[in-house]
């Protein structure tokens, strides 16, 4: 294990408590600072299960294949930090900085990682499903191959990003921003996209059977070989720019 040469370390309490009664609160052995951390990695050592790093500075820190199982990483900041293969299943990241992270092949199984910032991160193969991104930054960001299937993405920026070959089934992405996005060949099966952003997004190929994108913005959007039987399609805008009566459902597969 290495890490970043410079890093502002300080100690970070496991909870509001007075530290008279946090030994009481905190289970023996659980990492509750960066320098714990960085000391015992420096050590061999990859099993955190349940660390408490509240805002913490991980910075560029390599952390990969170490188990965060329920580790609460709440407004930490691990930008550029590597956590390839990493165990984050059910971890939580509340406005976490993931800038740039490498979050490759990652364990994300129900984290809650809203109002975070990953953008330009990647998570290629990462596993998100009915993980909570709303809200979350992902501009730029890679997640070709990412599992988010039942993971909710509302309101969530993910501008420009690139997730081919993503299985987004019925995942949550009301509002969300897909502007730009290269999904081509994922799978969005029974999604919500009430109100999303698609425009100018690759769609080809994509599996949007069965989905809902009522007053979804597809202007500009590439969408050969897209499948789109069942899918609502309720007020939206089509890609070529016209918009889809109130009225109507498409029960066909392209559009």
């Amino acid at each position: 294990m290495s890490y970043g040469s410079t890093h502002n370390f300080s100690t970070f309490s496991a909870s509001s408590a007075p530290l008279s009664q946090q030994n009481a609160l905190v289970p023996a052995g659980v990492v509750t600072t960066v320098d714990a951390l960085l000391s015992r990695l420096t050590a061999g050592e990859t099993q955190f299960a349940k660390a408490i790093l509240n805002n913490a500075r991980l910075m560029q820190v390599v952390l990969d294949r170490v188990n965060l199982f329920e580790a609460e990483l709440n407004q930490a900041n691990l930008t550029r930090s590597s956590l390839c293969r990493a165990n984050l299943c059910l971890a939580k990241l509340s406005r976490a900085q993931l800038i740039a992270a490498n979050l490759s092949g990652a364990n994300l199984t129900g984290a809650l990682i809203d109002d975070a910032n990953l953008t330009g991160a990647v998570l290629v193969g990462a596993d998100l499903h009915q993980a909570n991104l709303s809200h979350s930054l992902f501009g730029g960001a890679t997640l070709d191959g990412a599992m988010l299937c039942r993971s909710q993405m509302r309101h969530s920026k993910l501008n420009a990003a690139s997730l081919r070959g993503a299985d987004m089934s019925a995942a949550d992405l009301t509002r969300a921003d897909l502007s730009g996005a290269n999904l081509s060949g994922a799978i969005a099966w029974s999604a919500v996209l009430v109100g999303a952003r698609l425009q100018g997004a690759d769609l080809s190929g994509v599996d949007f059977s069965r989905a809902n994108l009522t007053n979804a913005n597809l202007a500009g959007a590439l969408v050969k070989g897209a499948d789109f039987s069942k899918c609502i399609l309720k007020d939206a805008i089509m890609p070529d720019g016209t918009l889809n009566p109130s009225s109507s459902m498409k029960g066909t597969q392209s559009i």
